[in-house]
């Protein structure tokens, strides 16, 4: 085996061997080898995933041992080798443990032939700093970084602003908290000529780098009419990160500006800490926002509570909240079929409703969030099963979907269904589509609700004609704009409307 490691690589077959070979080798030299064969195997299509294989295990062990193979060979010129190193930081950045200097050694490599290496670059720069905004490398871990990285930032930041590394350096020197490159990120976040996903994106790092004057930029833009439902929307998702008390109060001012399919998201918001949501019921007390605006899951958190006084206000609110399903649900069903059975409602407002509040966790016919079943094909089979689903989704729920309550060190609490879990993280799938990361070392407790995430109570949130239009839409086959749209099965002959053609004038 030995003599087959060190014979010098020639043919795909003889380099498979030895990457084969080399994966019974525990030794730092065998990383090295693996390197070598990375750097000349070309374009063959198997020998990339063997040595990947092979690699993962001295990765996920620091990665010490290939970030000096890769420095000593000058960088990641083959493609082959950029591939493996794009997917080989992650397991690396996931141990505590890994050198910051040898890191930014083999960064400094690549950034001194910029050139040839723009796409790795930015790879690495956006997976560092995307483990910083998570909290997944802790705040020691940044201050480790920043001295050692700097060095290799500089000269990106110093690129002409409109080019890719420039925007991916200023990212990640404020993640890491360089105050030279604050102000270029702020002006990344209120600049409607970027993209929304750029102003998202330096809002994350400004907060992880607790900048103080992020919230006067940001309340214009929770204001602006003119900003996109989106932007709004990642705006107050990335808030959550921060512990200020100053949130709850900026929410609640600009909470009757938001557009309607933003407000429960701002609610969502709001009971995840308890100094937001003591501010929360206290709006609701003063009748600034209806109880109705709050889901049965909200309550649920709010009453679960260890401040006495809030719970008490809840209980006033809102009565005995339930932490299992309600079997009085059933009636809320019949009368809901008897309503809808004897009404016709509007399928393309009902499209615009589903669109506004429902698309924030389903999709349909390819528009929406995908956080609970796609319900294109599902849920959908009979109008019946619809309105079970509807009107009583805690009766059934799929393994797949049972929601996660997580709380954290500092005090948050969120609520989603799991859509990764590792001895490093957990992450969540939360209402609006957004992956919620949290570190294992950030997790105080975590359990499985009861309660199915799509809460009770929907014939509360909605106007009755709204209910008819919705189940107009969702009754329909196909979308209303297709001729042979037809009524799923089980559904009364007097819920369709006149023609599809005619709503859509």
């Amino acid at each position: 085996i030995r003599q087959l490691i060190h014979q010098p690589a020639s043919a795909p077959e003889v380099m498979l061997q030895q990457a084969i070979a080399l994966a019974k080798h525990d030794r730092r030299s065998s990383v090295e080898h693996l390197v070598r064969i990375a750097e000349e195997c070309g374009d063959d299509p198997l020998l990339p995933h063997i040595v990947w294989n092979n690699l993962l295990p001295s990765l996920t062990n620091g990665g010490d041992a290939f970030l000096v193979a890769l420095r000593n060979a000058g960088g990641a010129r083959a493609p082959a080798l950029k591939q493996i190193v794009a997917r080989a930081l992650d397991p690396i950045l996931s141990n505590p443990g890994f050198s910051s200097d040898l890191l930014a050694s083999f960064l400094l490599t690549l950034v001194n032939d910029a050139e040839s290496n723009q796409a790795l670059i930015h790879n690495c720069l956006v997976v560092i700093a995307q483990k910083l905004q998570t909290g997944e490398l802790s705040d020691n871990k940044r201050r480790e970084l920043a001295p050692h990285l700097e060095p290799v930032l500089s000269p990106l930041i110093a690129q002409p602003q409109h080019s890719d590394l420039h925007r991916e350096a200023v990212l990640l020197a404020t993640s890491l908290g360089m105050p030279q490159a604050f102000e270029p990120a702020r002006e990344l976040l209120v600049s409607p000529q970027v993209s929304d996903a750029l102003r998202l994106q330096a809002l994350a790092a400004l907060i992880v780098a607790d900048d103080a004057d992020v919230l006067a930029a940001v309340r214009p833009i929770l204001r602006d009419a003119k900003a996109s439902a989106a932007l709004r929307r990642g705006v107050i998702d990335a808030l959550g990160r921060m512990e200020t008390d100053q949130i709850a109060g900026m929410l609640l001012d600009v909470y009757a500006e938001l557009p309607a399919e933003l407000r429960p998201q701002a609610i969502e918001l709001l009971t995840q800490r308890p100094a937001w949501a003591e501010e929360l019921v206290a709006a609701i007390v003063g009748k600034r926002i209806a109880p109705a605006d709050v889901n049965t899951n909200q309550v649920l958190r709010l009453s679960s509570s260890k401040n006495a006084a809030l719970t008490q206000q809840v209980a006033a609110i809102w009565g005995a909240v339930r932490t299992e399903r309600n079997p009085d649900r059933e009636k809320v069903i019949a009368q809901m079929r008897d309503t809808l059975r004897t009404h016709s409602g509007d399928p393309y407002k009902g499209q615009a409703l589903f669109g506004k509040l429902c698309g924030q966790c389903h999709k349909i016919y390819g528009q929406g969030q995908e956080v609970g079943p796609d319900i294109t094909a599902n849920g959908r089979a009979s109008f019946e099963q619809l309105l079970s689903n509807v009107f009583d989704p805690s009766l059934v729920i799929g393994n797949a979907y049972q929601a996660r309550i997580v709380v954290t060190t500092d005090g948050r609490t969120l609520t989603g269904l799991l859509a990764e879990e590792s001895p490093q993280r957990v992450v969540l799938k939360v209402q609006g589509g957004k992956l919620e990361t949290i570190p294992r070392s950030q997790i105080e407790e975590i359990a499985v609700s009861k309660l199915s995430l799509m809460p009770e109570g929907v014939e509360k949130q909605y106007q009755p004609e709204e209910i008819i239009n919705l189940f107009a839409f969702l009754t329909l086959s196909k979308p209303p704009s297709d001729p042979s749209a037809r009524l799923i099965p089980g559904t009364a002959e007097g819920m369709q409307p006149a023609t599809n053609a005619d709503q859509g004038k």
